[in-house]
């Protein structure tokens, strides 16, 4: 705040300079009010960016889940219909290494069975197991997050641009200045499963 008193000082004995000047060294009054301005907005900027000093911390903190798609899981046993092992989810090495490993599953959609296919080594996969009688499915869920930014320190008038001071002065250290509450762009698939119904298979030859 200190620059910008400064600054306003410094821009009326300016323009009261400008103003009372012969014209003819700047053209015209019109000129001189442009060029006070133009001193009192760099002196404001200046004072602005000095002041730009954390006096709070930011606090993140997860409130709950939001689930962004959930598909019921098909057995492979009834969408193949073939007599291989009960498993709604199959765990097989892609390509020529072993090490890569992929979940294959069948998901139900409006328009029939859908194949679908995902790496644990590429995205966040978790598995858990059903309880009885609840629904086979995998689901997509980010987290909800609130962050609170809480003041660490009272602004100095002196040394602090006119902006932050109003905005801060009236709090004490610890208060919450300001909350945001938004959703994590990072996404976890969960697969819910019967107990012993995953496959784990290798050179399996999967279209």
């Amino acid at each position: 705040m200190l620059i910008t008193i400064i600054s306003a000082i410094i821009t009326g004995i300016l323009f009261f300079v400008f103003i009372t000047e012969d014209d003819s060294k700047f053209g015209s009054a019109l000129w001189s009010v442009i060029v006070v301005v133009i001193v009192f907005m760099t002196a404001s900027g200046i004072s602005y960016s000095v002041a730009d000093v954390t006096y709070y911390e930011n606090e993140v903190i997860t409130t709950g889940v939001e689930i962004q798609s959930s598909d019921e899981l098909l057995n492979f046993q009834d969408v193949q219909q073939t007599k291989s092992e009960y498993s709604f989810l199959v765990a097989y090495a892609s390509g020529n290494s072993a090490d890569i490993m992929n979940y294959s599953y069948y998901v139900k959609t409006e328009y029939g069975y859908e194949y679908k296919k995902i790496s644990p080594e590429q995205e966040s996969v978790y598995i858990r197991y059903c309880d009885e009688g609840e629904l086979p499915r995998v689901e997509t869920e980010t987290d909800k997050l609130k962050e609170e930014k809480i003041l660490t320190q009272k602004p100095n008038i002196w040394a602090t641009n006119i902006f932050s001071y109003l905005d801060y002065h009236k709090y004490n250290i610890g208060d919450v200045v300001e909350t945001k509450e938004y959703t994590s762009f990072d996404e976890r698939t969960i697969f819910y499963i019967p107990k012993d119904s995953l496959l784990v298979q290798y050179d399996v030859d999967m279209k």
